[in-house]
């Protein structure tokens, strides 16, 4: 008798034991879960920050909005200089818009984006304010424009509304009159610690070649137009042709681009893709060397 109840009793405590182990192993695969699930719900986005160089630089910050609003406001506000976001903001960058800034009002139509700001907006420096927010929003797929209001008004520019990439970032002026003035953006490298990050610089020179010619021109150079401003491609580099064919944009370059056989340098493709992107409506660009296919890249 004294036995049978030894090993009921040990039989409850294994039972209990199991009950206990399957009920861990729930939770922690409901946690996993949980954390897989929390993942999805970031999202990269570029933006236009101030670098050590005082440069506006194309660098990226993770979202967490799920609507095309979610995700302007949220952008905005990492660009306030408030500390609110500054975990998201990369080493070596900083927003440019005045901590005093508040939004009033935001609303997203037909794909343009109208913000209305308090008088702070435009403490610091109005161009490079203007500029990113122009460039880090309409980078957004579903933004093809802002028009930006103070106290309920709209901000008087120079420029046509609503504001697009066509406002420039990063101004150059290289003329020597006013007349056949052509303006080009290149996207060129720059760096900080072990960080290799693109900067766009907007030329306004006197010159009538097409936009192309311009872009690769720019990057083949052995120096660019200042020391601290880079570009990864080999002077030798040709273009021999292009051709625009359903909305992609085919680039026929000499042998002189390829790093070995069938490599480009990453550098390379992305100075080349994202001057393309800021000057030229197109869906995707192919790179092609003595009229063979290395690659194609999607467009935003």
């Amino acid at each position: 008798m004294i036995k049978n109840k030894f090993k009921t009793k040990i039989l409850l405590l294994i039972i209990c034991l199991l009950v206990m182990l399957i009920s861990t192993k729930k939770k922690e695969l409901q946690i996993k879960e949980e954390v897989i699930y929390t993942g999805l719900n970031v999202y990269p986005a570029p933006i236009y920050l101030i670098d050590k160089d005082n440069y506006l630089a194309k660098t990226e910050v993770e979202l967490e909005g799920k609507t095309d609003l979610d995700k302007a406001k949220e952008i905005i506000e990492i660009l306030i200089n408030d500390g609110k976001y500054e975990e998201k903001i990369p080493n070596g960058f900083k927003s440019v818009i005045s901590s005093n800034t508040k939004i009033i009002d935001i609303s997203l139509k037909d794909k343009i984006l109208k913000i209305n700001f308090n008088s702070s907006l435009l403490e610091i420096n109005e161009n490079k304010v203007i500029e990113s927010l122009t460039y880090s929003l309409t980078s957004q797929e579903n933004i093809d424009g802002i028009i930006i209001f103070i106290n309920d008004k709209i901000l008087n520019t120079d420029y046509n509304t609503p504001l697009t990439k066509e406002i420039g970032i990063n101004k150059i002026f290289d003329l020597d009159n006013i007349e056949d003035v052509t303006n080009v953006t290149v996207y060129y490298l720059n760096k900080y610690n072990d960080l290799t990050y693109y900067v766009p610089v907007t030329k306004y020179m006197n010159d009538t070649r097409d936009k192309l010619t311009l872009i690769i021109e720019e990057l083949n150079q052995t120096s660019t137009y200042t020391t601290n401003l880079m570009t990864f491609m080999n002077n030798d580099v040709k273009l021999i042709s292009s051709t625009l064919e359903d909305e992609n944009l085919i680039l026929n370059f000499n042998e002189a681009i390829l790093e070995d056989e069938n490599y480009i340098l990453e550098e390379v493709i992305y100075t080349i893709l994202y001057s393309i992107e800021d000057n030229f409506e197109v869906k995707s660009v192919i790179f092609n060397v003595e009229n063979k296919k290395i690659l194609k890249k999607d467009l935003k």
